[in-house]
């Protein structure tokens, strides 16, 4: 039998739900101009997660800790009231998903040392763990399907196939919500239906991407605050 829910929240992590860029925030731990042309090609080529992989074995290099590199992460501020959020819509018996290009580590520490874990039902992202003390990272997937996305990683893809994974379990979704900021939130924005939301981050690329689309179909709302995309909520469910 099937179990309808009324939303799926599909959210992404970076200048999303925390306030900066994890990656960045990390690289920015490094001394000196010690990043080469050749590690700053795999950026300016799309390749970020094998940038990341770089600067992940800079680090090492210099012996910064995990101990270090956990610290910076958790201590980025959540977009402001973004926890109190999560707990509502938890509360509201809403399904929420994170589809992020950051990593499992940054991730899994940050939403574990703001206690808002439990708030979030599934996390698809590129895996990464300490070995011998340093960070090693992995592509989510490898994908040459999809031009508007990075090679490791495919909103929209993933986004779909978590949809269609809850079908075969019996739980339908009548609306799915998608908030997001970013260029790499934009195959996923294309792939929400009529009666589904977008919610695009004020000041950031998403908005200025989707104005210049006419293939959106979803109900767009740009948000400042969480109040705004709380509010749209609220309306449509009751």
């Amino acid at each position: 039998m099937t179990r309808m829910r009324k939303f799926l929240g599909v959210f992404d992590f970076d200048h999303t739900i925390i306030q900066d860029n994890s990656d960045i925030v990390v690289r920015d731990l490094l001394s000196g101009s010690i990043i080469s042309q050749q590690t700053k090609n795999l950026a300016e080529t799309g390749r970020w997660t094998a940038y990341m992989r770089d600067i992940f074995g800079l680090l090492h290099k210099q012996e910064i800790s995990e101990e270090v590199i956990r610290k910076a992460i958790v201590e980025i501020p959540p977009v402001p009231y973004f926890l109190l959020f999560l707990h509502k819509l938890k509360e509201m018996d809403c399904d929420t998903i994170i589809i992020s290009d950051a990593n499992t580590y940054f991730i899994d520490e940050w939403l574990k040392s703001n206690n808002v874990k439990i708030c979030i039902d599934a996390i698809y992202t590129n895996p990464a763990e300490f070995i011998n003390g340093k960070l090693d990272i992995s592509e989510y997937h490898f994908q040459d399907w999809c031009s508007q996305s990075g090679i490791n990683l495919c909103k929209g893809y993933v986004m779909e196939k978590h949809i269609e994974d809850q079908r075969k379990l019996g739980i339908e979704y009548g609306t799915v919500f998608y908030v997001g900021d970013g260029q790499n939130d934009l195959c996923p924005s294309l792939k929400l239906r009529e009666n589904d939301l977008l919610f695009p981050r004020i000041g950031y690329p998403l908005l200025d991407l989707i104005k210049s689309s006419k293939e959106i179909k979803a109900l767009v709302t740009p948000w400042a605050t969480t109040n705004d995309i709380f509010t749209t909520l609220q309306a449509v469910k009751s």
